[in-house]
């Protein structure tokens, strides 16, 4: 009597810039039955759509790991090392329990995990999920306007946080 090996969930991260269309891509995976979180709320300092417990937990790490997405240039490869990352994969998992039903496939999109991945990389529990990335780019230059008008960041500020999220 074999035991039939536990299907892997996927989990999608819809990586994107502010106004890149990437919080509204996220959202419309419920469509297609994939799990937002029962929190699934605007976050009005980004205006964007996310999970409430995955942005407090996006504003976490960047808090822990002393980043300012402003500030256009940073090293985040670097920043966590394996035995340092089972505090953050506790609350991820506390987080799964708390927000996703439990077979469920994941979406998660935060305009700060795109800052964020490589950290997310490392906390993430692979042998459970089949992870999948989607990345909404924009031009340089409708990224630039678009921080400048909406966040008040002036043009060379704005070019350097689009680069580093793309580039990094």
């Amino acid at each position: 009597n074999m035991v039939k090996d536990k299907k892997k969930r996927k989990l999608v991260f819809v990586l994107g810039l502010f106004q890149s269309g990437a919080s509204i891509f996220g959202n419309s995976l419920s469509k297609l039955k994939f799990d937002l979180g029962k929190s699934n709320i605007e976050v009005p300092e980004y205006k964007a759509y996310s999970n409430k417990k995955l942005a407090e937990f996006n504003k976490k790490l960047l808090e822990d790991f002393n980043i300012n997405w402003k500030d256009g240039f940073f090293d985040v490869w670097s920043e966590i090392e394996p035995e340092d990352s089972s505090e953050y994969q506790e609350e991820f998992e506390l987080i799964l329990e708390s927000e996703f039903d439990e077979d469920s496939d994941i979406v998660i999109y935060d305009p700060r995990t795109t800052f964020l991945l490589p950290i997310w990389k490392k906390i993430i529990p692979v042998i459970k999920f089949d992870i999948s990335y989607i990345i909404f780019t924009n031009t340089p230059q409708s990224n630039v306007e678009s921080l400048y008008y909406i966040r008040s960041l002036d043009h060379r500020q704005a070019l350097l946080i689009w680069l580093n999220a793309y580039f990094s």
